[in-house]
């Protein structure tokens, strides 16, 4: 049959017994509409996989009459990939309706569209790890337990790693640091730069060149490398661990998910102890999917598999996706840090101080010490929608925020003379303030 739709949750399958409970799946009748423009597609054949307990000999048979079979039908299959540890069978080029033929030739047990994943969007970011290793508890494993990752194995499925860059073991200059390393010590780029999956790209480029250096050029990958083992200007969650790089991206655009089945077969025949995928598909995944299911079967054999839960958060809970829906994966979304760090300002009452975080208002100057020593003083209006009456001249005024925007408020402040305005928040939380407007401000908010 075709596996395109959960239908129901099913008892354990006793063809695989280490999953578990896993999804019964019914035949899509309209698999040439829904999926008519895929082109390549999974194929399961029915004897389990090595990794849990399938002879090397039943599967090659298995596959090679599947080869057979294809060819008797006058549709040879045009194999991309072949597994036989975490998943028995191919990943074929050939159209819906030529897969729909697959999926009942004798000792098929399954065809599934194999689907584009897109890499993370990259970001401008400074490391801040400071609050998430306190968040995770991983301060308390470093510093009170003495766990560094020393003699762990943690695999990176992505856009590959910076070979080079000085916190993950390299020399700081393009190039120059030899792969393997003491760091980085396995790994492969299953791509090439130039990999683009994405069909309606001028830059599509859909063949995979592959290479011995698995070297990043989108960032994401060495990001994540670095928040797991980086051991220098930043500090990782395991600074002493041995990383893999699975580059399974290019410089830009998608990479079909046959080729992560392909990575997760690698970290395992490698050695990994832990395997990290940042990336997933979205919308369109389910527990019993091929990269699921595979990413179980890794655990089944000892291997902590982490998975992002999507990385679609505008879209909040809905756009979990495998390999995170795997049944014995580890699923992680983000969540907000506890703590932020910012500005401060010390405010005195007589003896009385205290110490308050503040954020500059987009659009006014940023504040300096030059105001030390000002009094501060409230708006006659608390909320500073009004203009003032009072004279506000060489003083900090404070309002609150509500009612009018930011840039009034800022305004009425400047016209009185105030010398720089405080706007406190009317409920929990921070304040993203833009004072820009008609007017130019010209003290600090």
């Amino acid at each position: 049959m075709v596996l395109l739709a959960p239908a129901h949750i099913a008892t354990a399958d006793p063809e695989d017994p280490s999953l578990g409970d896993s999804n019964d799946y019914v035949t899509s009748p309209d698999i040439t509409t829904r999926f008519a423009t895929t082109v390549k597609w999974f194929v399961e054949l029915k004897s389990t996989p090595t990794s849990v307990g399938g002879a090397k000999r039943t599967i090659q048979a298995q596959q090679d009459k599947f080869i057979t079979d294809a060819r008797v039908e006058g549709l040879p299959a045009e194999v991309s990939r072949t597994y036989t540890s975490l998943f028995n069978g191919f990943s074929v080029e050939a159209s819906a309706t030529t897969a729909g033929t697959y999926a009942t030739l004798p000792g098929v047990k399954a065809v599934y569209p194999v689907v584009p994943v897109t890499a993370p969007e990259p970001q401008a970011v400074s490391p801040e790890l400071y609050s998430a290793i306190a968040m995770t508890g991983a301060d308390v494993v470093q510093s009170q337990l003495g766990f560094t990752g020393k003699g762990v194995k943690v695999g990176i499925i992505d856009s590959g790693i910076d070979v080079d860059h000085p916190d993950l073991g390299g020399s700081g200059t393009d190039d120059a640091t030899p792969f393997p390393n003491a760091r980085i010590a396995y790994g492969y780029d299953f791509v090439g730069d130039d990999y683009n999956a994405d069909s309606s790209s001028p830059n599509y480029d859909p063949v995979p060149k592959p290479d011995a250096r698995p070297d990043d050029c989108l960032g994401h990958g060495t990001h994540v490398a670095g928040i797991v083992g980086a051991s220098g200007k930043v500090k990782g969650v395991a600074p002493d661990v041995t990383l893999g790089a699975y580059r399974v991206f290019g410089c830009e655009g998608p990479v079909d998910e046959d080729i992560l089945l392909s990575a997760l077969e690698r970290a395992e025949a490698d050695g990994m102890d832990v395997v990290n995928i940042s990336i997933g598909t979205s919308f369109d995944s389910w527990p019993g999917s091929p990269l699921s299911t595979a990413a179980d079967r890794l655990v089944s054999k000892g291997i902590v598999v982490v998975a992002a839960a999507g990385n679609d958060g505008h879209h909040f809970t809905q756009a979990v996706g495998g390999p995170s829906t795997g049944s014995r994966v580890i699923s992680v979304a983000s969540y907000d840090s506890t703590l932020v760090r910012l500005d401060e300002m010390i405010v005195r009452d007589g003896a009385d101080k205290k110490s308050v975080g503040f954020n500059d208002a987009t659009g006014s100057p940023k504040a300096t010490a030059t105001l030390n020593g000002i009094p501060v003083v409230r708006t006659t209006d608390p909320l500073g929608c009004v203009a003032e009456t009072a004279d506000l001249a060489g003083k900090v005024a404070i309002s609150s925020r509500g009612t009018c925007s930011f840039a009034q408020k800022a305004v009425n402040a400047q016209n009185a003379g105030a010398k720089a305005l405080i706007i406190y928040n009317n409920e929990p939380g921070f304040l993203a303030a833009t004072v820009a407007g008609d007017t130019e401000i010209t003290i600090p908010v």
